[in-house]
């Protein structure tokens, strides 16, 4: 894996390695964002010439930014006034702040004014100046333990204004993927290798954020989310090569280690066999289901 770095909370995140594998969930990310644009706006008022944004666990802020270009380019074109938005973008991990600076040099001509803040949610909720039109918390909640996920949900609630929107999504433990997860973790000894759990975070699912959100008690809606991930053959047979013996550290069986909150080095020990297998079908053009939800609370607005 590539050299991790320190974030403020201690742990460490590897985010070189996730960069790697995000080609591979462009297709999701896509209809994520649509989802997520189309959400904010159904209570949008044409009138309304500013918006505040809060994104939980931005990474490298490409989802938010592309959210902020389509709602920016929507209200302009339909109201022909000029629409700015401001977005704190809340990431624990001093790589990806670096790289949420980066963006925000790259839509601040577009009427987005994108600010880093180098925190943990827990911190920056505590902290918090004002409050939001809509929060965004997508795929990152597997970095928080999940005893805090109720606080940290009402303090994310409490932080909308009125009319707000929060939108929360995590995978579903029905995707392929979690299958695949599930074959690998039977094959015999398995479970002596250490998970990276500070590099790629723990292993939860939209079920259990379903089970929290009853305990909470609160109307929400609920979208599920049905994408493909699928790879180039030039990666899958990189892939092969490298389960034979080839050097390399192929992108694809680093997509397969993040995914299992696995050492790369770890996985290629342990599952040849399958892996194989996987990629075989994978080089005759199959692809993997992905299944996420998303869940939007909206905050009623006073009579």
């Amino acid at each position: 894996l590539a050299t991790p770095f320190q974030s403020t909370n201690n742990d460490v995140f590897d985010i070189t390695t996730f960069l790697n594998c995000k080609p591979y969930l462009i297709s999701k990310d896509n209809r994520i964002v649509t989802f997520v644009t189309q959400k904010i706006l159904e209570p949008l008022d044409q009138k309304q010439m500013n918006m505040r944004i809060l994104d939980v666990g931005s990474g490298d802020a490409t989802v938010i930014a592309h959210v902020c270009y389509l709602l920016s380019s929507y209200v302009n074109h339909e109201s022909h006034l000029k629409f700015r938005i401001t977005v704190d973008c809340v990431e624990p991990c001093s790589y990806g702040i670096k790289l949420i600076r980066q963006m925000t040099k790259k839509v601040k001509d577009s009427g987005i004014s994108m600010i880093s803040r180098h925190s943990t949610i827990e911190n920056f909720l505590i902290n918090r100046t004002g409050n939001y039109n809509a929060i965004v918390c997508c795929h990152t909640l597997y970095h928080i333990k999940l005893p805090k996920w109720k606080s940290v949900i009402q303090g994310l609630m409490s932080a909308l204004q009125q009319g707000g929107i929060l939108i929360l999504n995590l995978v579903s433990y029905k995707s392929d993927i979690y299958r695949i997860k599930d074959t690998i973790e039977k094959i015999p000894g398995f479970q002596k290798f250490p998970k990276m759990y500070k590099n790629y975070g723990y292993d939860y699912y939209a079920e259990d954020l379903e089970d929290v959100l009853t305990q909470l008690g609160n109307n929400l809606e609920e979208i599920t989310i049905l994408a493909d991930i699928s790879f180039p053959r030039e990666d899958v047979y990189e892939a092969i090569k490298e389960l034979h013996g080839g050097s390399g550290n192929s992108s694809i069986l680093q997509f397969f280690a993040f995914m299992f909150r696995i050492r790369h080095d770890d996985l290629l020990a342990i599952g040849k066999n399958i892996l194989l297998e996987l990629l075989i079908k994978a080089s005759e053009g199959i692809t993997f289901k992905s299944i996420d939800k998303m869940f939007i609370f909206r905050m009623k607005k006073s009579r």
